[in-house]
């Protein structure tokens, strides 16, 4: 199985785009921890716009709890660490 079968198991057809928040957990303190990151900051500028964890904007261990708090409770969280 390839990561896209694996995601489409665990991400269930009836979700569209707009229910969706992507949280990007990581930091630009070490090169392999940035990836997540990278990503969402790719993804804002392709227009996605529920996004979370941006290179300007880090997710991290000491803030985690605080930047899901800002997630509504009716959005599915896809988090990527």
């Amino acid at each position: 199985m390839n990561l896209y079968e694996a995601l489409q198991d665990m991400i269930p057809t009836n979700i569209t785009n707009n229910r969706v928040v992507f949280v990007y957990i990581g930091t630009d303190r070490s090169t392999g921890d940035s990836l997540g990151p990278l990503v969402d900051s790719f993804l804002k500028k392709k227009g996605y716009r529920n996004v979370i964890g941006t290179i300007n904007n880090l997710v991290h261990a000491t803030n985690l709890n605080e930047r899901l708090s800002d997630v509504p409770s009716n959005k599915k969280v896809i988090v990527i660490d």
